[in-house]
């Protein structure tokens, strides 16, 4: 019996899960995953913001969504972090979203030290 028995069963039990969901074997590099959800997420949005008074283009909701995705905790492995950089660096690409964009539309839209109230606030 081989030594490696254990992770062949686990590698092909996870390639019936991907199977059976219809996920993408490809999830297996986490930025495929990272950018899937993002999508399947903003076309969500998209169907939300259709039934709504003021209409947003899909460059303005995915700017909001990715707001903060490319904050990683200061102990995670630099494999890690560059996966979470490589996925937002595609998506910015994806969108056409400049680095200049995504910065004034955060500090212009979202809520940020930019524009918090004065006071009222702890």
């Amino acid at each position: 019996m081989s030594e490696n028995w254990g992770e062949v069963n686990w590698m092909a039990a996870l390639n019936g899960y991907y199977l059976i969901r219809n996920v993408p074997t490809n999830y297996s590099q986490h930025y495929y995953i990272l950018t899937d959800f993002f999508n399947k997420g903003l076309q969500t949005l998209q169907n939300w913001d259709s039934t709504q008074e003021k209409k947003h283009t899909t460059k303005e909701m995915a700017m909001a969504m990715m707001y903060g995705l490319d904050t990683v905790d200061a102990n995670c492995p630099q494999s890690y972090i560059d996966n979470i950089n490589t996925a937002f660096d595609l998506l910015k690409k994806q969108f056409n979203i400049s680095d200049t964009e995504l910065n004034d539309f955060n500090k212009s839209q979202l809520v940020s030290i930019f524009n918090l109230p004065n006071s009222g606030c702890n």
